[in-house]
């Protein structure tokens, strides 16, 4: 098969799998909004969104640092890089759990609705991520993308058929709907298993001592600080509604299944970092910066064509879906699903941005960027208002910072690289 083939099957199988964790998230709100009182489903949804930030918030900067280190050298030994990885990655799922056991007394009452099960629920989740986006990091910097995919198609998958039955069974509860989502990262760590490490494997062209690890640890907590900050941008604001109207679950409710559905458009660009960073850390390692600046303006062309005309259907169409599907008696105005929509797009824009930043390894700008965004939209959340109007305001103003962060980050190295190698001539 062709380069250009094998690339575009490797897209569609992306695509497919994705569509199938989409459709598993979209579904288990679906149904609890269908099977759970009011204040159940608000939990359920923070719930999901807590995930979101504790999975792939957590662990996507593992995934992209393993990822850079396996590409930047082909046909290495794996063992050394992916062992620092793995060390690595156990710190964070440690931290993780003391966190959530710390903040437990607030956080079980005030979002999580009382359920304690839904604690050991997000603590099980997140070590099983780990290993989940660890071994992604393996397959994407090998570009064996339809394995990749393979495992997004075991999530969604999993994910979807344990929801179903927990609702078909009689079963529907709050932690059964946490279990199912956790059930997705576990099976999908299974599968990818032994693509990571086939039975009969290919002896490794040359052999070599992998990314030191203190170069990849510091790579991992920069950028893991700056994919936690994005997820929470990307996820908070419902969480924080929530916690705002404890006497208002219903409107409280409707937000978060608005927020999730006016973020759909995210699900068709979240492997794009997965696909870009091998590329792009070849472009750097050669100083193709020309290839880096063409591959990078044909995707926000991309996020342009897909975000834009995803915020005029949230808008349009929104409501009617929450009403129908997820049965919302009363959602938000299409304007509230429009701005919202809005923010999806600047930050998709600043997820196409992070990659470059992190092939050129300026981690440094994709975290300091992310970290702005998180302050002020932190600040504005607090602000005398509404809840949900704070939240619209914090997530427009602090996904505005984001992108605007990374764009000038990215200009600012290329410039400063261009001279370096005009001088060098």
């Amino acid at each position: 098969m062709s380069e250009t083939g094998s690339r575009l099957t490797s897209g569609v199988a992306m695509a497919v799998g994705l569509g199938l964790v989409g459709l598993a998230g979209y579904v288990l709100l679906a149904v609890a909004g269908n099977t759970l009182p009011p204040a159940d489903v608000a939990t359920v949804a923070s719930v999901y969104l807590l995930l979101n930030i504790l999975g792939p918030g957590l662990y996507v900067a593992l995934e992209q640092e393993t990822s850079r280190a396996v590409a930047a050298r082909p046909g290495a030994e794996l063992v050394p890089t992916v062992r620092t990885a793995a060390l690595v990655g156990a710190a964070l799922v440690a931290t993780a759990s003391v966190v959530l056991a710390a903040t437990s007394p607030v956080l079980v009452p005030r979002v999580l609705g009382g359920h304690w099960g839904l604690l050991g629920v997000l603590v099980l989740s997140t070590a099983a991520a780990a290993g989940l986006f660890l071994l992604r990091g393996v397959l994407g910097g090998r570009r064996r993308f339809s394995a990749y995919a393979g495992t997004l198609g075991a999530e969604g998958g999993g994910r979807l058929a344990v929801v179903l039955a927990v609702a078909g069974l009689g079963a529907a509860s709050a932690t059964g709907y946490g279990l199912a989502f956790m059930a997705g990262y576990a099976l999908a760590l299974v599968v990818a298993l032994p693509w990571v490490w086939p039975r009969r494997s290919p002896r490794p062209a040359r052999s070599g001592g992998g990314e030191p690890a203190r170069t990849l640890a510091r790579g991992v907590t920069l950028l893991g600080v700056a994919t936690l900050l994005s997820f929470a941008v990307a996820n908070i604001a419902p969480v924080v509604v929530t916690g705002r109207l404890p006497g208002e679950p219903a409107v409280a409710a409707a937000f978060a299944q608005a927020f999730v559905l006016a973020r759909a458009p995210m699900l068709v660009f979240a492997p794009v970092q997965a696909m870009l960073l091998p590329g792009l850390t070849t472009a750097a390692e050669r100083g193709a910066l020309d290839l880096m600046r063409t591959r990078v303006r044909q995707i926000l062309l991309a996020v342009t064509a897909v975000g834009v005309p995803g915020a005029i259907a949230a808008a349009v169409f929104g409501p009617w879906v929450l009403r129908t599907f997820f049965g919302v008696g009363e959602p938000p105005s299409p304007a509230v699903l429009g701005l919202l929509g809005g923010g999806t797009v600047l930050l998709m824009a600043a997820q196409t941005l992070q990659p470059a930043l992190v092939a050129l390894r300026r981690h440094r700008t994709v975290t300091t960027a992310w970290t702005l965004g998180t302050v002020l939209l932190a600040g504005l959340l607090a602000l005398p208002v509404h809840a949900v109007a704070a939240a619209l305001i914090a997530q427009l103003a602090g996904s505005v910072v984001v992108a605007s962060g990374c764009l000038l980050g990215l200009r600012s190295e290329l410039r400063r690289r261009a001279l370096v190698d005009a001088r060098e001539c």
